[in-house]
């Protein structure tokens, strides 16, 4: 039995110093309406360029306000990490093995976000853009337009912050951790051979969960800028830590360790990950926030769930040649036929989940980044799916004006992974520490196309379409010298 505890304490520094000019920065709470800045500087009047407050006598317009402590995040202080594990042998070949902990991100997470705010109003780097044109025959190299046209050529900020559109975060962001939990059973079949089945389970809290903020409280016509809580607000970015996620795994394994010129290892994973809205860290996977104010219709298996993966590997050392079942007993001939090997790695899982989109803000929501999604009014599977037409696109139709569609996130999965990669090695011993090897190694060997993730935008011609595939056979030959 092992008891553990871990104790996290995140500082997080002052954005910035006054000696180098980069403390003047500021960031938008959508929850609150406010724009806090972490230090104010004085009137654009006086100092004639930014950073500035375009006021007058530089005192801060209405809903901005001055970060308590000169601070935009606090961080998370007294982050405890509890860990407990017990390993019991039930039999003399048989053991049992159990396990919880509670780990937390107490880094990369806050200090990328941290960091985001830099340059924000009243400085004007988020504001200076490098933008490159398409050439043409007649500008044939890229130009850089280093200021926006509202800018002017002042160099002032904005009169007022409300209007730009970044990466802004919850000032009571807090570090996101995973509680996570196993329990598993270990027999002996064999001094060579191992089988093992294991549950695996964790749930994620306060995880990064980033989406377009202040949209309309609800769908309708006319301008949805009058459906905002804060009118005055453009919707932006606004990250918080209110995302959570649950796994659930179980997992199956099989090793024989070289006997006989054979290894073997087969591991099977039957298992299920749901999250809300974005996957992955920081939703690298993808987010798809339909409804801001209604976070759990977006809550659905994980951009990368994968519910069956099976991957299986065998090395074999052929049985011919110097010490093998088949040997001429002649050294040279030995020599000469022996040191052959083959190996093979299969996998065949569920490919990555995806959803029906439709382009637009058919909801009328003011969200520059829509994610909306159409109503379901069919059964999407088909018996015979080809690349002309991979589900029923008659499944789905368009909704109404002004409304949401019902069609759920990560409904739909495209052709699942199948690939055998197979190599042939020779060895050629020269003592005993040294041999040279050559290499016949070949990846998608069976050459089976799998299909890509066919068009799933509601609005294409070619929508339900798959344009493309993977899996094509590759080959390399090479040599290893090991000592």
């Amino acid at each position: 039995v092992n008891f553990g505890l871990r104790y996290d304490y995140v500082w997080i520094p002052a954005f910035g110093k006054v000696e180098d000019n980069n403390i003047y920065t500021g960031n938008m709470d959508t929850d609150t309406g406010e724009y806090w800045v972490l230090k104010v500087p004085g009137s654009c009047a006086t100092l004639g360029k930014a950073p500035c407050i375009p006021t007058p006598d530089g005192k801060l317009p209405a809903h901005v306000i001055q970060a308590p402590g000169e601070r935009i995040m606090n961080g998370s202080p007294n982050m405890w990490g509890p860990r407990v594990g017990l390993a019991y042998r039930m039999f003399p070949k048989t053991a049992i093995r159990t396990s919880a902990g509670v780990f937390f991100d107490s880094w990369a997470g806050v200090y990328q976000s941290a960091r985001g705010i830099g340059g924000n109003w009243p400085m004007v780097a988020t504001t200076m853009y490098g933008n490159l044109n398409n050439p043409t025959p007649a500008t044939p190299f890229p130009g850089v337009k280093m200021n926006a046209e509202w800018l002017g050529a002042t160099n002032l900020p904005p009169a007022l912050p409300w209007q730009m559109n970044w990466w802004y975060m919850d000032p009571a962001w807090q570090n996101g951790y995973s509680i996570q939990y196993n329990f598993g059973i270990q027999h002996e079949l064999s001094p060579s051979t191992i089988v093992e089945i294991d549950y695996v389970g964790s749930g994620g809290r306060r995880l990064d969960l980033g989406a377009a903020r202040n949209t309309a409280v609800t769908p309708g016509p006319g301008d949805p800028t009058a459906r905002m809580r804060f009118p005055y607000m453009k919707p932006t970015y606004f990250a918080k830590s209110i995302g959570r996620s649950s796994y659930n795994a179980l997992q199956m394994s099989y090793r024989r360790r070289f006997s006989g010129g054979l290894s073997a290892v087969v591991n099977y994973t039957y298992s299920k990950s749901i999250d809300i809205a974005c996957s992955g860290f920081f939703g690298v996977e993808g987010c798809q926030v339909q409804n801001e104010y209604d976070l759990n219709s977006s809550r659905s298996q994980s951009t990368f769930n994968v519910p069956h993966n099976l991957v299986a590997s065998a090395a074999y050392e052929l049985p011919v040649g110097k010490g093998k079942k088949l040997s001429t007993n002649n050294k040279v001939i030995d020599y000469i036929i022996g040191g052959w090997q083959i190996n093979g790695l299969l996998q065949l899982r569920n490919s990555n989940p995806y959803s029906i989109t439709i382009p637009g803000d058919l909801a009328n929501i003011g969200n520059p980044n829509t994610y909306m999604r159409p109503n379901v009014v069919g059964d999407s599977h088909i018996d015979n799916p080809s690349r002309s037409k991979w589900f029923n696109t008659a499944a789905f139709a368009l909704p109404a004006p002004y409304t949401y569609g019902n069609a759920g996130r990560n409904i739909l999965r495209p052709d699942w992974l199948r690939r055998l990669d197979a190599s042939l090695f020779r060895s050629f011993p020269i003592n005993e520490r040294m041999r040279f090897e050559l290499r016949w190694e070949t990846y998608g060997t069976t050459n089976t196309p799998i299909y890509n993730t066919p068009v799933s935008n509601f609005s294409a011609f070619n929508f339900g379409q798959v344009t493309g595939s993977s899996g094509e056979r590759s080959m390399q030959v090479g040599a290893k010298f090991i000592w």
